[in-house]
């Protein structure tokens, strides 16, 4: 089921991705339009440049936020792994003396 979520993830994070450059795109070209800087349609594209960095921001501050979250599920994935694997258990729990060898 992890492999599920994370791969979920995975696809959230490409599809942020994405949507954050179209929308970079868009804040380009409004400003390359040059109507920011002309009196007459100026106070529209300004709100549109302006409504595009919000946008931009939290698309921002979502990806981190995912991505934080796959980087931590990543580990939770494959903590069992080094738990239990061909070498028997990783040892002793935190506090408990571990065998000695030898």
């Amino acid at each position: 089921m992890l492999d599920v979520v994370f791969m979920a993830m995975s696809h959230m994070l490409c599809a942020l991705s994405g949507i954050e450059r179209q929308m970079e795109s868009a804040r380009e070209a409004a400003i390359a339009g040059g109507a920011v800087w002309d009196d007459v349609e100026a106070a529209a594209v300004r709100e549109r440049v302006r409504a595009l960095d919000e946008v931009l921001v939290n698309l921002s501050i979502c990806e981190g936020t995912l991505s934080g979250a796959h980087m931590l599920l990543s580990h939770a994935k494959h903590a069992p792994e080094l738990v239990d694997n061909d070498d028997g258990p990783a040892g002793a729990p935190a506090g408990q003396d571990r065998p000695t060898w030898g």
